[in-house]
């Protein structure tokens, strides 16, 4: 976005329009504190006025976390998962990978994060056949600046984006004259 967002400083003519293509059944919850005493990671999460904010910093002004690996994190959970092992912590060794196949074709926790302190099994609640949770119907957030910017607004259809887009762009201008001029 910070990209479009300099482009569109010298090229006021430009429209800009951020969503996504699907959701996933995601929720922050609150903080997880490694400060709370226990060794159980769950007692470390906190919810309402008992989560606290969390201690990310942005020391280089870019608008993002220096580090995401601080002591009260943000407490983020999906709500459709194959069975893995829950650490409570930014995966930061490689790519996350939840669940692996079996010898029988099945999607398992993966072992490689099971001795991990406070690590907790979590039996999945999709299909065996999925190694990684699946896509939700939610709505998605859609936001723009720039020329017609202003036909953004409130719930849309997908096909209303691309109306937006096409009129933005001009498009069927040329035989819209045409068919105004017979």
């Amino acid at each position: 976005m910070g990209i479009a967002r300099d482009f569109a400083k010298t090229h006021p003519d430009t429209l800009i329009i951020v969503t996504a293509d699907h959701t996933h059944g995601a929720s922050l919850i609150g903080t997880i504190d490694d400060e709370k005493p226990g060794t159980e990671m769950r007692e470390k999460v906190g919810t309402y006025r008992d989560a606290g904010f969390p201690n990310y910093e942005d020391k280089d002004g870019d608008g993002y976390p220096d580090r995401v690996d601080v002591s009260r994190r943000l407490a983020i959970f999906a709500n459709n998962f194959p069975d893995y092992y829950e650490t409570f912590r930014p995966k930061l060794d490689g790519q996350n990978v939840p669940a692996v196949k079996n010898e029988k074709g099945e999607y398992v926790a993966n072992e490689a994060y099971k001795n991990v302190p406070g690590a907790v099994l979590r039996i999945g609640n999709i299909p065996k056949s999925e190694d990684t949770a699946v896509h939700a119907v939610d709505d998605v957030v859609l936001q723009a600046q720039g020329p017609g910017s202003e036909n953004i607004h409130g719930y849309m259809e997908n096909t209303e984006i691309f109306r937006v887009i096409a009129e933005a762009m001009a498009l069927g201008e040329a035989q819209q004259r045409a068919d105004a001029a017979k």
